[in-house]
Parts: structure tokens; sequence; C-alpha cells
């Protein structure tokens, strides 16, 4: 049977569940978000008795199970009261792939990763006493895991990349413009196409399109990067991530 985007997130979806579940009810002790994993769990299994059925999926699942993924998390971070912007990490830094970094602190500007991250739930990235943060898979992390990025420092190869990406292979905008100012990068996206609700979590992570290009650009530049700010103007979207340690 060939795989197909249902059965691949139902999988996502049931570990994830599964491993935030188990945190939340014998760490946290908080009822709401067990709650929270079991129903990944079992919506996991729905995607999963979907894609056996319906080996050919609407093309909207994707960005439907970006969304879903996204609620769960602006529930996290909505309960936790985080409002640190989020770091996103390269694989160079953090066990298993790239994933986003939410400080349980204010994200200091001069934060230094001391040491490649371990997979897990609750961490600490630093050698201060306050240096703890939660690691997530965003849907920029599934997307920069899933393509071949090659390391890169120019702006020029990074603006190609993000063009040859998210422009022509995933269709999410149509042009990409990458500029470089004292450490902070402004990315513009022209006519972006991926719509989305208003969430917790997009003041925190930024919106779907935003994970993807800061996944995207930590993985190739290999460095850390933290959100700075996102804006939405008629046509376009400007993002600006500034580069930390």
């Amino acid at each position: 049977m060939k795989v197909n985007a249902y059965i691949t997130i139902g999988f996502c979806m049931i570990i994830f569940g599964s491993l935030f579940g188990t945190v939340s009810y014998f760490v946290l002790s908080s009822t709401p978000l067990t709650s929270l994993g079991v129903s990944a769990i079992i919506i996991g299994c729905v995607l999963i008795a979907i894609g056996i059925g319906s080996p050919i999926g609407p093309p909207d699942i994707s960005n439907l199970m970006f969304e879903s993924s996204l609620e769960n998390i602006s529930a996290l971070i909505e309960e936790m009261g985080l409002k640190s912007n989020a770091i996103y990490l390269p694989s160079s830094m953090v066990e298993k792939g790239p994933l986003a970094l939410i400080p349980l602190k204010n994200t200091p500007l001069d934060a230094k990763i001391t040491s490649k991250i371990p997979r897990r739930f609750i961490v600490k990235y630093g050698r201060g006493t306050e240096d703890l943060g939660i690691l997530i898979a965003t849907p920029g992390s599934i997307v920069a895991r899933n393509n071949e990025i090659a390391t890169t420092s120019t702006i020029s190869d990074i603006e190609g990349l993000l063009n040859s990406i998210i422009a022509n292979k995933m269709e999410l905008a149509d042009k990409i413009y990458v500029e470089e100012s004292d450490n902070t990068l402004i990315i513009e996206a022209l006519k972006p196409k991926f719509c989305e609700h208003q969430l917790l979590a997009n003041k925190t992570l930024g919106s779907i399109l935003t994970t993807i290009i800061a996944s995207i650009i930590a993985e190739a530049s290999g460095k850390p990067i933290m959100l700075h700010n996102e804006e939405k103007r008629r046509g376009k979207m400007i993002v600006k991530l500034k580069f930390l340690g």
C-alpha cells in the first residue's frame, strides 16, 4: 500500500499525542493538557483510517493538519503562560532534526546555546539557572526535515532556497525577497497563499508560513534565529528574524 499524507500525518499525531499526553499527566499533572494529548491520538487514528480507505487525499489535507497542530500548540502555550518569541534551531543544535525553542522566560537577545540540546519536551539550553524552555515541532520543522538544505551564509543563496521550496515547490507565495540589516533578516513574501486562523501560537511562533521561513533559514545558516516581528500587508507578508549568539 502506498503511504499517503493521511497516514504519515496520522502517525505523527499519534506519536506527538502519546509523548505530550504522558508528559502532561506525569510531569505537569494537567488534566486539560492530558486530554489534548489523547485528542491528538484519536485524530491520528482517524487520519490513518482515512488514509487506508482513501489513498488519494484532497490537496488541502496538509494545510488542515498544520492548522490543527498549531491549535494544539496554542492551547499548550496558553496553558503554560508562555510569552517569549520562538527561537528556531537547526539540526546541528538539537537532536533529531530542526525544532523551535520557546524559552520559559522572556527571550534574551544574547541567548547562547551552550551545547547540543537533547530531544525532550522541557530542556535547558544555556548555563543560566533560568535558561529553560520547551521544544516544539512546527510545520516549518517538518518542511526543513523533508528537504535537502545545504549550509550557506550568503543572502542570495538563502533567498534562492526560500524561493525554491516555498514559491516553486510548495506554491505558498509568488516570490520571496530577503534583505539583511544589523544581523536581522527582512523577508518579504509576495501574495502569500496560506490562510489560517489567528491563534495565540502566532504571537510566539509566527504564522505557518513564518515557521517554514524561519526553519529553512536556521537550517541553511546553521545558526539559531529568533522571530522578531511579522506584519501582514495587502498582497504581502513581511517577516523579521534576528540571528542569536
